[in-house]
């Protein structure tokens, strides 16, 4: 190369290839890096639209319940009328209440005090009302009787007022009112019990003693009776029914072990029941059960006992038969119960008549029961002495009439 050419300052420079080549790549990276942004852009969109689809899903039913639950049903709504309308009575009960206090008047305690008096003094024969006055009319044994009556009255504290209007003398005396078997409080007729002294059995078995009947009743309808006792090993016993009343009929089933008898009719013409057995070779508990075939009620009663026995030949001991079965057993014997003992009247002496002393005094067995002085003989008639309560203490007695009003407001 000529070193006096002369230098083209607009040739290419000879490394420019290589930095457009560096510039490109920047480039490059910076679009890539700006498409994984757009891509993880892209992909946590796409999984917030998702958990925002999810939850829309779950949203819709929460909203449905919420728009039923804020709806009130018809009940609620009638409740709600309800409570409104208490509420609305109440407030106007508040309102009027000091106006009520105002005027009320304790009418049980006023009438309490008007009849407390005593009766032997005094006694009321109208009462009229109108509004809190009220007038008393009655008669007393004398003006004392009334004037206490009157300060009794005062002392209650339940009347405003307390006024004698009128209280005359009169020639008659004081007579308390009888009281009329009517005005006595009737005494409560006890209902009647028919269950017989031994229920309730019918889940629970009683305890019977053996040789010592129990008197019984099949009541109420469809009454169901049992019983147990403690059967030895190898010993006879034998269980029945008697004095049945008109319209029993006895069905008896009696367990012993796994063995169960049961018996109807002891024979024929005869609706009573009877089993007898054995025992086998240890104790046992044996559980009798007694039903009705017949009607039931109060009257429908009949006898159960339980009773050991020596037979009369070699007994072979029975075998356990299914309930349906009926083993017949043997002939029972008659039970004779102890007679009962009548009592031998003893006969009263009649008194004799005995005359009056010279006194006029009647014997001490002519006496009136309750009076400690004896008959008096007053021109040979029998007088009795008069009590206290039946003489005419006063000749004369006091009507009255007394006007009171009964006091208002709170008490």
């Amino acid at each position: 190369m000529d070193s006096s050419a002369p230098y083209d300052l607009e040739a290419p420079i000879e490394d420019e290839p290589a930095r457009l080549s560096a510039r490109t790549v920047v480039l490059w990276l910076v679009a890539a890096a700006l498409a994984v942004f757009l891509l993880t852009l892209n992909l946590a969109s796409a999984s917030i639209r998702s958990q925002a689809t999810s939850l829309q899903a779950q949203l819709a039913p929460l909203q449905t319940a919420a728009a039923q639950a804020a709806t009130p049903q018809p009940h609620e709504l009638e409740s709600s009328g309800a409570v409104a309308r208490v509420e609305t009575a109440a407030a106007r009960v508040a309102a009027i209440k000091p106006t009520i206090a105002a005027g009320r008047v304790v009418w049980p305690a006023v009438i309490a005090a008007i009849g407390s008096y005593d009766p032997a003094q005094l006694a009321l024969l109208a009462v009229t009302q109108n509004g809190r006055e009220i007038t008393l009319k009655g008669t007393a044994a004398n003006e004392a009787a009334v004037a206490a009556y009157v300060r009794a009255l005062e002392a209650s504290a339940l009347f405003e007022r307390v006024s004698v209007q009128s209280m005359k003398t009169v020639a008659r005396p004081f007579a308390p009112p009888a009281v009329t078997p009517t005005e006595a409080s009737p005494t409560p007729t006890p209902t009647p019990d028919w269950h017989d002294a031994f229920e309730p059995d019918d889940a629970e078995p009683r305890d019977i003693f053996l040789s010592q009947a129990q008197q019984r009743a099949f009541c109420p309808a469809d009454d169901v009776d049992q019983v147990r006792f403690l059967a030895k090993a190898g010993r006879f016993y034998r269980v029945f029914t008697s004095d049945l009343a008109p319209g029993v009929d006895t069905l008896l089933a009696v367990t012993v072990g796994d063995a169960t008898f049961v018996n109807d009719d002891v024979k024929p013409g005869t609706l009573r029941s009877e089993v007898a057995f054995q025992v086998g070779s240890a104790d046992v508990r044996a559980v009798v059960e007694v039903k009705n075939r017949g009607s039931y009620g109060p009257k429908m009663s009949y006898r159960l006992t339980a009773e050991e026995y020596l037979p009369t030949a070699t007994p072979v001991p029975p075998t356990s038969v299914p309930p349906t079965s009926t083993p017949v057993p043997p002939t029972p014997t008659n039970t004779l119960l102890p007679p009962t003992a009548t009592p031998t009247p003893t006969s009263t002496p009649t008194p004799t008549a005995t005359s009056s002393g010279p006194s006029g005094a009647l014997p001490a067995s002519s006496r009136r029961p309750g009076l400690a002085a004896p008959l008096l003989v007053v021109r040979g008639v029998a007088q009795l002495p008069l009590p206290m309560s039946e003489r005419a203490q006063e000749t004369s007695s006091v009507q009255f009439e007394i006007v009171v009003v009964a006091k208002a407001g709170p008490q």
